[in-house]
């Protein structure tokens, strides 16, 4: 597959989502507990979830806000996002 196959194919994948509605991650999302949406535990404030229509679920939010993270700790950015 070339490069252009790939960036169609992902453009396709991503604009279905964008007409259709959904998520990348259903039918359940891959980081928030059972019955918890995302929007409750990985936004920084309600004002980063207050457009419903521009959240179509397809980042991470932002998972430091309940990570935890100490100082001493170790974070590992895979540059996924």
């Amino acid at each position: 597959m070339n490069s252009q196959q790939i960036k169609d194919n992902v453009q396709e994948y991503y604009g279905a989502i964008a007409v259709n509605g959904g998520s990348c991650c259903e039918p359940a999302g891959c980081c928030e507990p059972a019955g918890q949406s995302a929007q409750v535990t990985l936004f920084a404030s309600p004002a980063d979830t207050a457009i419903a229509e521009a959240d179509l679920g397809l980042s991470c939010g932002s998972p430091t806000q309940v990570a935890a993270i100490r100082p001493g700790d170790t974070v590992l950015d895979l540059g996924s996002g």
